[in-house]
């Protein structure tokens, strides 16, 4: 505090006093409620709850590019952390049968 102004530091260079974190909230009247009335008033609010409806995810065809219904070799994709110059893709692997969306390969014999 300045003698000669009456006025703190935080004062002369904000131009009000300072405050402490606890005194920016005022604090709320306390409310006693009674324990029937909470308890029937949570009952009410849980009955209007409703489930949110289920997301549907997964729906999209798959794609298989045209070529594969006839590749005699094809590669696989590794989709994982791969050091540096390591290529994506293993093989050629030869195809022994071949579905819609599922190949059998012969790979390592």
């Amino acid at each position: 505090i300045n003698e000669d102004l009456q006025r703190s530091s935080a004062e002369l260079v904000y131009g009000t006093t300072l405050r402490l974190p606890g005194q920016f909230v005022e604090p709320l009247p306390q409310q006693t409620e009674d324990p029937a009335n909470l308890v029937g008033r949570l009952a009410r609010i849980m009955d209007q709850l409703r489930p949110v409806p289920v997301a549907v995810h997964g729906s999209r065809r798959t794609f298989v590019h045209k070529d594969l219904t006839t590749a005699s070799h094809v590669f696989v994709r590794h989709d994982a952390v791969r050091r540096p110059l390591q290529p994506p893709y293993d093989g050629p692997y030869p195809v022994l049968e071949r579905g819609e969306k599922i190949f059998r390969l012969n790979i390592n014999g």
